[in-house]
């Protein structure tokens, strides 16, 4: 990660920093843009997979998320039957 004094040694002159989110289904969209006074603005677009990030981490309320994903699957199978 590059500090804000990092940026200044060579005098591009930070000026701001953004990150605007919008949504989707499961998906977070974002963009983050950064701004300098000599080189103008450097902007990345990407996203987040809600529902594999709250299904990856060991947290309680990711626990409880990977238990009711799995009920919902079982009750899907059962009804199958």
């Amino acid at each position: 990660m590059v500090a804000l004094e990092d940026v200044q040694k060579f005098g591009i002159g930070f000026k701001y920093a953004s990150i605007t989110f919008f949504g989707g289904n499961k998906k977070l969209n974002y963009t983050t843009s950064f701004g300098f006074e000599k080189i103008g603005t450097i902007s990345f677009t990407s996203f987040i997979d809600v529902e594999k990030l709250i299904l990856s981490c060991s947290g309680l309320l990711c626990q409880a998320a990977r238990l009711l994903k799995s009920h919902k699957q079982q009750i899907d199978q059962s009804l199958l039957k």
